[in-house]
């Protein structure tokens, strides 16, 4: 990727890396309810990045008052019986929290 990108090694694409970086442009706020989807087998997006970002932010928020999940695949991405299981319960975890924040929040 350091044809696309660049490199950290080199001053103006460590710049142009930087100025982007969701973490290290994380703010002291208070953040929404927020639910980090991720697997342990992905390799295009190690999940070492997922779980870094979300301390990011757990460690930065303000309130502290609305929750910041992660949700991690145990799974390979074989497409196989137990695929199309865990892609339903996958499914049903992000509406669940979905439901349940977007509810809590239009009672208020």
């Amino acid at each position: 990727w350091k044809q696309e990108f660049g490199t950290t090694k080199e001053g103006k694409s460590f710049d142009y890396l930087y100025a982007y970086s969701p973490m290290h442009n994380i703010d002291k706020e208070d953040y929404p309810a927020t639910l980090f989807v991720t697997g342990r087998q992905n390799d295009m997006v190690v999940p070492l990045h997922s779980y870094k970002f979300l301390a990011g932010l757990q460690y930065h928020q303000k309130a502290k008052t609305n929750p910041l999940l992660l949700s991690v695949n145990d799974d390979g991405y074989a497409v196989n019986k137990t695929y199309l299981k865990h892609k339903l319960k996958r499914s049903a975890d992000i509406l669940a929290f979905l439901e349940y924040n977007l509810e809590e929040k239009a009672v208020q």
